[in-house]
């Protein structure tokens, strides 16, 4: 669930055009700068704090991190998942031939660590459909830098070295 009752608001707009899939399977895009100040001035209004509806899911989620490239590859070992692009400060990464699932980005953030009470996402989560990848994961985390909050057959709850919570659920 994302609340928010500062201002704190990042925004994606994108096109898809033709993919330009290269040999080693990394995904060419673009990233431009909006016209930031114009979007501010026009939701700073907003007096109430957004709440995504229960249920909502994503397409995909940029996480703000301290070392992008660090996070990518705990990630990218963690969920078996490919990098797709990756600047000095921001890397895109996915399963299969989709653009990205995951993103990590800098952002002001260099070697900062979520606080609670922060605004932003409260936790990231996953569905998995197979058990044997559920415990796969909880056999990697550890050695990656990702503490286990708690564990179960059917659920695992993650904490990684930014102080972002993941969430993975088994459901068949």
């Amino acid at each position: 669930m994302c609340h928010s009752r500062n201002i704190n608001i990042q925004l994606e707009i994108y096109i898809f055009f033709a993919s330009d899939v290269r040999s080693d399977g990394r995904i060419i895009g673009v990233t431009e700068e909006l016209a930031a100040q114009e979007i501010y001035d026009m939701i700073s209004q907003v007096s109430e704090p957004f709440v995504l509806p229960q249920g909502t899911k994503m397409g995909h989620v940029h996480l703000a991190v301290g070392d992008a490239l660090a996070s990518s590859e705990r990630y990218q070992a963690l969920l078996d998942m490919q990098e797709k692009h990756q600047y000095a400060e921001a890397s895109w990464i996915a399963s299969g031939s989709y653009h990205h699932h995951l993103a990590f980005n800098q952002w002001q953030r260099r070697h900062a660590v979520h606080q609670d009470k922060q605004a932003g996402l409260s936790k990231i989560g996953f569905v998995s459909d197979q058990v044997a990848e559920l415990l796969a994961i909880a056999s990697r985390a550890p050695k990656l830098g990702f503490q286990i909050k708690h564990q179960t057959t059917r659920q695992l709850q993650l904490l990684d070295t930014d102080g972002i919570a993941i969430q993975i659920d088994y459901q068949h």
